[in-house]
């Protein structure tokens, strides 16, 4: 495939493969009736340098090959089995799949927060869900809450 590829893009005239090599290429793809040499060649052949992991589930026909090219692009081998099984197993698109990577790599490239601001910003929006404001016997528990809160806030500050 790699000297019909060559072939293709040489105008020399150095023939790598005799033109009846070359129909008998052409005639078997076009047999199979799936795509043209030079698609599998572009598309498919480089898929034999993914990962085992992800290479593997396509073999067995678990996931598309462009899905399996988005995993494959994760580094870290545990995560990207973690997110090969998920994508598997929910039936991710190929939208959802790129969607969850770039939220992968937006929280890498966020400094790691202590576990007690996560903490804070967590009950912040369960609060801002659970509209907690809106009964009545809650309100005066949440303003005192609040005020040392910003007690603690006018503290730090100084």
């Amino acid at each position: 495939m790699k000297h019909l590829s060559e072939r293709e893009s040489d105008d020399s005239g150095h023939n790598v493969m005799p033109n009846s090599e070359l129909e008998k290429v052409e005639t078997l793809f076009a047999q199979l009736g799936l795509m043209t040499w030079q698609s599998f060649v572009k598309n498919r052949l480089p898929l034999l340098n993914l990962p085992e992991d992800v290479l593997e589930t396509i073999r067995k026909g678990q996931i598309a090959y462009t899905k399996a090219k988005e995993i494959a692009r994760i580094k870290v081998v545990q995560t990207r089995k973690k997110i090969l099984k998920r994508a598997i197993a929910e039936e991710w698109s190929l939208n959802q799949i790129k969607d969850h990577l770039k939220t992968l790599q937006t929280k890498s490239e966020q400094p790691s927060q202590s576990p007690l601001k996560q903490q804070f910003d967590a009950v912040y929006q369960k609060a801002k869900r659970v509209k907690i404001w809106e009964n009545p016997d809650s309100q005066k528990r949440l303003q005192e809450l609040l005020t040392e809160i910003e007690t603690l806030l006018a503290k730090a500050e100084a």
